[in-house]
């Protein structure tokens, strides 16, 4: 086993195997995008392909960028340091992706395609360095991280606050989740925290009514549009990894300008609201894309891509928002309830 301890924006990863072994310092994006925790299997101390490889196979494939990561998910222990002090620990065992291969892979087929990647674009990187990824995303199997169950997300894998043993499945004073600002994040949940969020709650749903996992939840509900034309239904995904946006909507109803394809022209309008119209929707962002003040201070993506679909493809409209809307709402994920809730930054 391995003990991660995290202080502010660094990870340092510590042997607890023999005396004098390495101490290497790691400084992770956190990414809501990916669900899984992935480090370079070259910068792990004591790692052997021997003693990996009796480990499950693992990979992930991050549509944005569309690199394919194939490895091992080998458990450890982290430690997450509290950012502000060393008042107190907080104890996670789960397993993280150490990857031992990546690639660029665009043409990769979620439907069919695991950690090999058929037809790379470039040299596929054996044993690559410098890989801090720490994805605590939800519902994101579908998106080419079929093993991104609760079970491999850290915030989800708490085991003990301050040498308190905290349950998996919550208690009456503590629930697993998360809370994000634009300034970081707090790890769990309870009442005090939660009194800004409960009037902006999106209910969110089991991917099936047998989940092989309780904590396991479909991406947030959100109804998108262009142009003031149509709003589609779909899935929302606030991704903390990125500041561009990406967004998938049905040919009919969407009329849009991309000068460049699929890069959307600035000067046009869009249109998220979250929540259902049967539920409601609890809070809306309504921009202009391209918007100055908007891109440095504001919700607008620095970049948006729309890709239209026809009907018969059977493409669910999707948005990644990006990053910039936490400049305007804090976001709290509650694994046991399922529940997205916002409150004003």
């Amino acid at each position: 086993m391995l003990s991660i301890l995290v202080k502010a924006s660094a990870i340092y990863l510590v042997s607890t195997g023999v005396t004098g072994a390495t101490v290497k310092t790691y400084k992770p994006v956190l990414d809501t995008g990916s669900c899984g925790f992935m480090i370079s299997a070259a910068d792990l101390p004591n790692w052997n392909i021997t003693w990996a490889h009796t480990f499950p196979l693992g990979w992930e494939f991050l549509s944005s960028s569309k690199k394919l990561y194939s490895g091992r998910w080998i458990p450890y222990e982290i430690v997450f340091k509290n950012a502000a002090s060393n008042l107190f620990d907080i104890k996670a065992t789960l397993p993280i992706l150490a990857v031992e291969e990546r690639s660029v892979c665009p043409d990769y087929d979620e439907a069919v395609d695991t950690y090999f990647c058929p037809v790379p674009s470039g040299t596929v990187e054996s044993m690559p360095t410098g890989i801090r990824l720490m994805g605590i995303g939800f519902g994101r199997q579908p998106d080419g991280q079929p093993q991104g169950y609760p079970d491999k997300n850290p915030l989800l894998s708490v085991s003990s606050i301050a040498g308190v043993s905290v349950p998996v499945t919550g208690s009456t004073s503590y629930r697993p989740g998360y809370i994000i600002t634009a300034d970081g994040i707090t790890v769990g949940l309870t009442s005090s925290s939660m009194t800004s969020f409960s009037p902006k709650t999106v209910k969110l749903t089991h991917p099936s009514t047998t989940p092989l996992d309780t904590r396991d939840w479909l991406p947030v509900p959100v109804c998108i549009s262009v142009n003031s034309g149509t709003c589609a239904p779909g899935n929302g995904l606030i991704d903390t990894g990125i500041d561009q946006s990406y967004m998938h909507l049905p040919s009919a109803g969407t009329t849009v300008v991309r000068t460049v394809f699929p890069i959307v022209d600035a000067g046009q309008t869009v249109q998220w609201k979250f929540g259902t119209a049967v539920d409601g929707y609890v809070v809306a962002a309504d921009f202009v894309v391209g918007d100055t003040v908007g891109m440095e201070q504001g919700v607008v993506p620095r970049e948006i891509s729309l890709w239209k679909h026809p009907a018969s493809e059977g493409v669910t409209p999707r948005v990644n928002t990006g990053r910039h809307i936490l400049r305007r709402w804090a976001v709290a994920f509650d694994a046991i309830f399922g529940s997205l809730s916002f409150a004003a930054a």
